[in-house]
């Protein structure tokens, strides 16, 4: 089982400053100077995960993970490198890393935020930002006021919320709440060893390891996790 989580906006859930105390915690103990450091620990499952994902022109493509063993965790500057293809003919490598920060009573995810605009103002004005981060919208609402957003660097995240925060028209940002934790070792916050990470989507032409995946809707992607063991853990997802 995967942790699962609820996106309305974190004010709803819990106060702002006191998730924004605990992102400004979690920052300190990540010990971001440090090296990056690939690690191969055996997996039970590795696919597409098409809640976190957004199939659209400019959107992501997310990839979640569980450890065989359920009390495996990640050191701070650990992540599992996980392949991806498409079958319109790119490759790409994409990271996976915790999915849940904090502890309980304050639980959020390491590489969401949710925004919210002024009245009459759209998140997709925010672009261009966007990229300089780099992050990209998960949802955007029917009105285009309030948006969920992934950042690529977990260690950006406080960074991202700065630079956000300071555009104009922008109401409110900060980390993306966690409603309900299930599923892993049976514990909730950070404790819960669920891994995911992302890739930008683009229905462009094929920029082979560029960082990005090029793709478009109808193509099949294949996951493949390399085992220390020497085994391959695949998965095949359709672009809807």
């Amino acid at each position: 089982m995967r942790t699962v989580h609820t996106r309305g906006l974190l004010k709803a859930l819990v106060g702002a400053a006191a998730v924004l105390g605990t992102i400004g915690t979690a920052a300190t103990c990540s010990r971001s100077l440090e090296p990056l450091v690939q690690v191969h620990p055996m997996l039970s499952t590795v696919n597409v995960d098409d809640f976190t994902s957004s199939f659209v022109d400019w959107g992501l493509v997310a990839v979640s993970g569980l450890p065989a063993d359920t009390s495996y965790r990640l050191g701070a500057r650990d992540q599992i490198p996980v392949n991806i293809t498409s079958s319109g003919g790119d490759t790409e490598s994409v990271e996976l890393s915790p999915l849940v920060c904090g502890s309980p009573p304050t639980v959020y995810a390491c590489q969401e935020l949710d925004l919210e605009m002024d009245s009459g103002y759209q998140a997709q004005q925010l672009r261009p930002v966007m990229d300089q981060i780099p992050a990209r919208f998960i949802l955007v609402s029917v009105t285009g006021q309030d948006a969920g957003i992934w950042v690529f660097d977990p260690a950006r995240l406080n960074d991202a919320i700065s630079i956000l925060a300071r555009q104009p028209h922008v109401r409110y940002v900060g980390p993306t709440g966690i409603g309900a934790v299930a599923g892993g070792s049976g514990g909730g916050g950070s404790t819960a060893p669920d891994l995911e990470g992302a890739l930008p989507l683009d229905f462009v032409r094929v920029v082979p390891r560029d960082g990005h995946l090029q793709a478009r809707s109808g193509d099949t992607l294949t996951v493949t996790y390399s085992q220390p063991n020497g085994t391959q853990l695949t998965s095949q997802f359709v672009i809807p």
